[in-house]
């Protein structure tokens, strides 16, 4: 019986283990994907190396290697996971109820506040996707689709007219020309401010002139309907002089868990072995402010008291929230603990 419940334990141990050791790399490629997306708007996508991915990442070259085949691999991943979630914010804007203008209308303002909440992430998809890069095929088919989704709709409006075949393609060029001038003059107005004159372009070879300008003239606070994005808060890993490893992760982890947890308990429950090793770890990160120990200064014998700190807490959670919104544009490499 005994050594049934020891193999059960050793297995729920392995298990624990692999599942906080594939936290940590899906935090790091988190992390690689935010430095690409930084690399590429400083230096485009030809400058963006290797060795500038994981300086600025804060990784591993092995790490790297571990996690995508290439640096252009890399950039399409980055790429991709602009277009998702862009697109799941256009979608369920252009879903809501209503005409097939005021459809469009709603989803064309959710994208564009999408690229002002994400001004790196949009450079990255509307400027670099070069006819020579990397995710060049994956932006046409996208392209290809916002085009047909227009006719469409545009075709079986009612009074529509009858357009020749390339309008759409066009409309959605200009679109695109427009955008792509707006990011390269880093102008100060916000793109979703485009939507009055970008929704007049596209009704006028659909529904004539008198659309159009009907979409032109239209309020400001009726592009609004969209709820704006929030305003970006602190980063809780900016100027973290660390790059959070395995074991980083595991001991607040196992201190979140357990609060007042003591130095040896830390040691088992992270699997380190050399108690002036895990010593070193937690004093360490007490210096960066992510726990403390209610147990310092207590008589001799009497064991540490662990806890993580609010910014700890906060750190932890942010690392929750990456996992599922993909790659955040102001992760900054140090050194490791």
């Amino acid at each position: 019986m005994w050594a049934m419940t020891q193999v059960e334990e050793d297995l729920s141990d392995r298990l624990m283990h692999e599942v906080q050791r594939e936290l940590v790399r899906s935090v790091q490629r988190s992390w690689i994907m935010s430095a690409l997306a930084k690399v590429v708007c400083e230096h485009g996508p030809e400058g963006a190396s290797v060795r500038q991915i994981v300086t600025r990442a804060g990784v591993s070259r092995r790490r790297f290697y571990e996690l995508f085949a290439s640096s252009d691999e890399c950039f399409r991943a980055v790429f991709e996971e602009a277009v998702r979630q862009a697109t799941e914010c256009a979608a369920v804007a252009y879903g809501e109820a209503g005409s097939w203008e005021d459809r469009l209308r709603s989803g064309l303002f959710a994208l564009l506040a999408y690229l002002d909440s994400e001004p790196e992430l949009a450079r990255l998809s509307v400027l670099h996707t070069t006819p020579a890069g990397p995710a060049t095929d994956r932006r046409n088919q996208i392209l290809g689709r916002l085009a047909a989704l227009i006719d469409t709709g545009g075709r079986s409006a009612p009074g529509a007219l009858n357009p020749p075949p390339l309008t759409a393609e066009a409309v959605v060029a200009g679109i695109v020309g427009v955008i792509q001038a707006r990011l390269l003059q880093q102008a100060s107005e916000p793109l979703v401010a485009l939507v009055n004159p970008l929704m007049s372009v596209i009704m006028l070879p659909y529904l004539g002139p008198a659309a159009a300008w009907e979409e032109l003239s239209r309020p400001a606070c009726e592009s609004a309907e969209p709820p704006a994005p929030p305003a970006p808060k602190r980063d809780p890993l900016e100027d973290l002089d660390m790059r959070l490893t395995y074991r980083t992760l595991r001991v607040l982890a196992e201190i979140a868990a357990t609060p007042g947890i003591s130095n040896q308990a830390v040691a088992e429950a992270a699997g380190i072995r050399d108690q002036g090793q895990v010593s070193k770890l937690l004093s360490r990160v007490e210096r960066l402010g992510l726990i403390c120990n209610t147990g310092a200064g207590q008589p001799k014998g009497r064991p540490n008291a662990w806890f993580v700190t609010r910014r700890g807490a906060e750190v932890g959670r942010d690392i929750g929230a990456r996992l599922h919104r993909g790659p955040s544009t102001s992760r900054q490499g140090g050194a490791d603990a």
